[in-house]
């Protein structure tokens, strides 16, 4: 974004313009904007939780304080100092032709070098747009935390389905296995290997509840609500392919990146300050205005006796310190170039960002369809084939526990890629500063 002293003259103006317009709108629906609430219940959906987060989270909320603070502070940083007024009053009276002097009142403005108040306007305007910026970053990190748990526990819950499916067929080849040591058909050491099997499953079980339970509780944490309350899983992950073209994505991610749009507003409010630091080096001027009370005249016959005075005053300062003056003027240089220098830091930090987070939603989404298509049904079969084979007696158990182990590793990465796909692709839109609340932003704040 461009900032010129022109501009921000021209918004000062409007803003002056609106400023009753405004005030009468925000009266009006004050109501309506805090009646929106947003509540979580068991039909709630992700879109709802980030909903929640925004209404909620503090670390959003104080963002958006400060960048509420900065912009309220814009118009006074281009504002005019207060004039000043002054009363004397003689403790001896100064004698005139026209009268004693009794008392004198003094009004006078001070006014910077020409451009000196534009410059800090353009500055202080920039700095709002850099914190505004940065509410949008730590927002897009708290919308990533959030969908990172919420696929986060999706996985854990698909896998405790999982386990429990295995479970129950374990239980069910337990029996088998039971009826056939009975007879003597197999040895005690295989159906002690199938009892195993059945109990490490049981304790992944567990270790599953609790993993969901932990990761439950840290979901809460962000939302802001007691860390016991139950999420509920109503948002289906997305498996199909969304990825724009490469050339399309760098695109979106140099004109909208919060931490891009951070810097480079810095990088204005710095050379606005530059700016600044020069016009700081010339003169200022103070005009003013003298009011003074006098008495009649001691002697009578005086003309013009007891006429009040008045006096107009014209003053400068004298930026005689050259060493100072050239000394501020080279920090501001010295922190354009710095901040000139950060810009181009986090171009390529978000473009070597940017290629490793497509990689890996590509990848995930790879991975899954190849986990679908293939490896699961090919496990299933050999499961089955080799479960028959087991009944028959021309396999044992160990070979049925092997197949059985192979489906649960590759049905566990399908989900676990799913959830690295979603979980991905809500890294790559925040680097994007895609939010799935940008446009209801505004409503949602307090």
């Amino acid at each position: 974004m461009k900032y010129n002293h022109r501009g921000y003259k021209k918004l000062s103006a409007l803003r002056e313009k609106i400023a009753f317009v405004a005030l009468a709108l925000v009266m009006g629906g004050a109501s309506q904007v805090s009646a929106q609430t947003v509540t979580l219940d068991s039909n709630s959906t992700l879109e709802d939780y980030l909903r929640f987060a925004a209404k909620n989270n503090p670390a959003t909320l104080s963002a958006g304080y400060r960048y509420e603070s900065a912009h309220a502070g814009v118009s006074a940083a281009g504002a005019l100092p207060n004039p000043r007024i002054s009363y004397s009053h003689f403790l001896e009276s100064v004698e005139t032709r026209v009268g004693p002097q009794r008392r004198k009142l003094s009004i006078s403005q001070t006014i910077p070098w020409f451009g000196s108040l534009g410059a800090q306007g353009v500055a202080a305007e920039a700095n709002a747009e850099a914190l505004n910026a940065t509410r949008s970053d730590i927002w897009n990190n708290i919308e990533v935390k959030i969908r990172h748990l919420y696929f986060e526990i999706y996985f854990q819950n698909q896998l405790a389905e999982i386990i429990a499916e295995h479970l129950s067929l374990l239980g069910a080849l337990e029996s088998v296995g039971q009826r056939k040591y009975s007879v003597g058909q197999i040895s005690q050491s295989k159906l002690l290997s199938l009892q195993m099997e059945r109990a490490r499953l049981a304790d992944e079980e567990i270790t599953v509840g609790e993993n969901i339970n932990r990761l439950s509780a840290g979901l809460n944490a962000t939302l802001n609500r007691p860390l016991s309350e139950t999420i509920y899983l109503n948002t289906t992950p997305d498996t199909i392919d969304v990825l724009d073209t490469e050339q399309n994505l760098r695109i979106k991610l140099m004109n909208q990146n919060p931490l891009l749009s951070r810097a480079n507003s810095l990088h204005e409010m710095a050379k606005a300050k530059e700016s600044w630091a020069g016009k700081r080096s010339l003169p200022s001027f103070t005009f003013g205005f003298d009011y003074i009370d006098i008495d009649e005249a001691v002697m009578p016959g005086v003309t013009e006796s007891g006429k009040d005075a008045y006096a107009v005053r014209i003053g400068m300062s004298l930026p005689l310190w050259f060493g100072k003056n050239s000394s501020r003027t080279r920090s501001a240089r010295a922190f354009k170039e710095a901040a000139r220098e950060s810009v181009v830091k986090v171009e390529r930090e978000l473009d070597q960002r940017l290629s490793e987070l497509r990689f890996e939603v590509k990848e995930a989404l790879r991975k899954s369809k190849l986990y679908k298509s293939s490896l699961i049904p090919l496990a299933r079969q050999s499961m089955f084939l080799i479960k028959k084979s087991f009944e028959t007696g021309d396999v044992d158990f160990r070979h049925l526990i092997d197949s059985q182990r192979e489906l649960l590793d590759y049905q566990s990465q399908y989900h676990r890629q799913i959830a690295n796909y979603n979980q991905y692709l809500a890294r790559l839109n925040a680097l994007l500063g895609k939010s799935s609340i940008d446009e209801d932003w505004s409503a949602l704040e307090k």
